[in-house]
């Protein structure tokens, strides 16, 4: 991979009948930039998405908000970017947007 492309990478493995466990990374050619663990569970009949950054001593938590059975939009109004993770798979990739503020990113992947 050269140095200056960008990869964004989730990996997801279920760990549990109502949950999932995930690392996210960014790579720069063949270094690390960006790293994250992340898990999806059930609890009280509500869906989390629990996130924890290196540089960060406690995890943040986003609940889902849809009511759609094939999208995920996890909220949380306190956190600065992103306040909305929505997930949505499709035939061929998994697209998952990050909103918050004036920003909006787009991630697909391929699976």
């Amino acid at each position: 991979m050269e140095e200056g492309t960008l990869v964004t990478v989730e990996e997801w493995e279920q760990t549990g009948a109502h949950e999932w466990s995930g690392l996210g990374y960014s790579l720069d050619g063949l270094d690390s930039v960006f790293v994250e663990d992340m898990r999806i569970f059930k609890q009280n009949d509500s869906l989390y998405f629990e996130v924890m950054l290196p540089e960060e001593e406690r995890p943040k938590y986003f609940v889902n908000i849809s009511d759609d059975p094939e999208v995920l939009h996890f909220h949380n109004p306190q956190n600065d970017f992103p306040t909305d993770l929505i997930y949505q798979v499709f035939r061929d990739s998994l697209q998952v947007h990050l909103k918050g503020g004036d920003r909006n990113i787009l991630l697909k992947f391929s699976h």
